[in-house]
């Protein structure tokens, strides 16, 4: 698989009838791209790759996104401190 970028062309699976589209051609940083096999775009917070003449939805960008913890711990000058611990959510 290849990444190609977050494209404007609306490539959204359509849940209701069960389809995926089949629109080849993107856009990608103001350029047209014909996408091949293997390649992966996001799309409205979504990943697709293109496989089988059709964007497959692989999932979520936010399965991917960082979440921010807030840990306080002690110092000598106001005994307190916050420290942020990030994990993948």
């Amino acid at each position: 698989m290849h990444f190609r970028g977050i494209t404007t062309t609306d490539i959204s699976y359509n849940h209701t009838t069960d389809t995926a589209s089949t629109t080849q051609t993107v856009v990608i940083n103001n350029t047209s791209i014909t996408a091949t096999s293997g390649d992966v775009v996001l799309y409205d917070d979504e990943e697709y790759v293109w496989a089988n003449g059709q964007w497959n939805l692989l999932g979520s960008e936010g399965s991917y996104k960082l979440k921010q913890t807030a840990v306080n711990t002690a110092t000598a000058e106001n005994d307190t401190a916050t420290t942020f611990v990030y994990s993948v959510t």
